[in-house]
């Protein structure tokens, strides 16, 4: 298994909306748009909080994946 880093991995969730739709409740307790989030992203797979340089060998690239739908006619 190829190890990458959580920033360009599938798994990944780093925009303010996504996270904020992931994480029932995270708009009563602030909001994912803070400045103080930074660069800190949620990682679907492992259930946790991380920045984007962090390490994984669970890691998946996102254009390796393919859709569902390939080879369906």
């Amino acid at each position: 298994m190829q190890q990458g880093y959580c920033g360009g991995c599938r798994h990944f969730v780093a925009a303010a909306a996504d996270l904020e739709r992931e994480v029932a409740g995270l708009k009563i307790l602030s909001s994912a748009y803070g400045s103080v989030r930074a660069e800190t992203g949620l990682c679907l797979l492992r259930d946790f909080f991380c920045v984007p340089d962090h390490g994984c060998p669970e890691w998946q690239d996102t254009v390796s994946v393919k859709p569902l739908t390939a080879g369906v006619q």
